[in-house]
């Protein structure tokens, strides 16, 4: 019996591992009597290594097909093959990426050789994903992919490193000189998250640390001639770690308040408060003290006759006042119409008196101001015989009939007396007669009234 010995090596098949001495044992052999060349059993790595981060395939690369193999990597950007794994290993390095890439692959050489064998080599293809930022995070699930702080939807260059802004807003609002403000805008937006704001209050205003907007209460402002306005420039500083910090000036427009009424003085119809508009107050931006306007009637009243003067004689130069006359013989203000009525009474004369003065005092008030006391003068004429007629125009005075030319005694108003006188011629019975005197002349008993 002559017993095959297939590879001649000797060792008849029978009892022979390798029967066609390719160095495969049989029962790793898918053709135990067919001499198959050296195989690298090249496997490529499902998983995908990051750029600049340590990496391990998960699966053995490199699994030839005989043993006393020896495997000889090309070590590529950082990658190359485990001796005793088999698995790819490293961390890529010293890629070059152009415009959008997410992802490029790195091959490497792999060269398996056995004695005996042809040597045999391949190229593991390896999937590297970007990170731009190199955060460890791969840019297809970044969500800020250049690490600038600005996610990726917010970020008008999600691609480029932007630096901090203060995304100032300035205010549209006006602040009013001392009273509560608040901006209508959000005056610090910054484009990145975990900032600090840090402002530097000014004039009673600052930036609210939660709303972002302007606060406070204008003050301390120094004005000056008629300005109506000014402006409030609040410095900011923005920081952020690893950020360089960024200072700007929220310019916040203050209006003046000049009376301290919460009316800016641009809209304030009485400026400085003292209760007259601005359009009738000849110093609008200084506070006048209340006045009583007063004026001297210029018609004169008649003793006992009714009186109304021409003028207006208490004019106050604030509205809202009350005017409070005193009335004085007979003659008072009228509360509608501001001017002297009545009738003058109660009057003493003396001799040749034709006219004298009744003084009315009146005092006008009004909340807020210090009331105010003066004296109307109305000069009231005589009329002795209380005709209506005042003594300086009347042509009989005392009313006695006799004209103050004629009158011996103008003032003092005399009886009436026949005047009688006897005829001294006698008369001659049946003849016409003519007395020589006037039958009587009328006189006057002077007497005083």
């Amino acid at each position: 019996m002559v017993q095959r010995d297939l590879d001649g090596d000797g060792t008849p098949d029978v009892s022979d591992d390798d029967i066609d001495g390719d160095g495969i044992p049989n029962d790793q052999d898918p053709a135990p009597r067919v001499k198959d060349g050296l195989t690298s059993g090249k496997v490529t790595p499902t998983n995908k290594a990051v750029d600049g981060q340590p990496y391990t395939s998960n699966e053995k690369v490199i699994n030839p097909n005989k043993p006393g193999t020896t495997v000889t990597p090309t070590p590529t950007n950082g990658l190359t093959i485990d001796g005793t794994s088999g698995k790819v290993t490293g961390t890529p390095t010293g890629l070059t990426w152009n415009g959008d890439d997410t992802e490029q692959t790195v091959n490497i050489p792999v060269t398996v050789s056995r004695t005996g064998d042809t040597p045999v080599t391949v190229t593991i293809p390896v999937v590297v994903q970007r990170d731009l930022d190199g955060d460890g995070k791969p840019d297809v699930s970044d969500d800020d992919i250049d690490g600038d702080g600005i996610p990726n939807d917010q970020d008008p260059a999600p691609r480029v490193k932007g630096d901090l802004t203060a995304g100032k807003v300035n205010p549209t609002n006006p602040a009013v000189e001392g009273q509560p403000y608040t901006s209508t805008e959000k005056v610090i937006n910054p484009n990145k998250p975990g900032t600090t704001v840090t402002p530097t209050p000014t004039n009673g205003l600052t930036i609210d640390g939660t709303s972002g907007k302007v606060t406070g209460t204008p003050t301390g402002i120094t004005w000056t001639g008629d300005e109506t306005s000014t402006t409030v420039n609040i410095p900011v500083t923005v920081s952020r770690t690893g950020d360089t910090p960024v200072t700007v000036t929220i310019p916040v427009v203050v209006q003046r308040d000049l009376d301290g009424d919460g009316t800016p003085d641009v809209s304030d119809d009485d400026i400085d408060g003292d209760g007259i508009p601005n359009d009738q107050d000849p110093a609008p931006r200084v506070k006048d003290g209340l006045t009583a306007g007063k004026v001297t009637p210029t018609n004169p009243a008649v003793d006992g006759q009714p009186y109304t003067s021409n003028e207006k004689v208490i004019n106050p130069n604030k509205p809202g006042t009350t005017v409070t006359p005193t009335p004085t013989n007979g003659l008072t203000i009228d509360g509608t119409s501001g001017k002297v009525t009545g009738t003058p009474t109660g009057l003493t004369w003396n001799g040749d008196d034709t006219e004298q003065t009744v003084n009315i005092p009146v005092t006008v008030s009004r909340t807020g101001d210090t009331p105010v006391t003066v004296t109307i003068p109305v000069v009231v004429q005589r009329d002795l015989d209380g005709d209506g007629k005042p003594d300086v125009s009347d042509d009989d005075i005392d009313g006695d009939g006799i004209p103050n030319d004629q009158d011996p005694a103008p003032r003092v108003k005399g009886d009436l007396t026949a005047g009688k006188v006897n005829p001294t011629n006698p008369a001659v019975e049946g003849q016409p007669y003519t007395s020589t005197e006037k039958k009587s002349s009328i006189q006057i008993n002077q007497e005083q009234r």
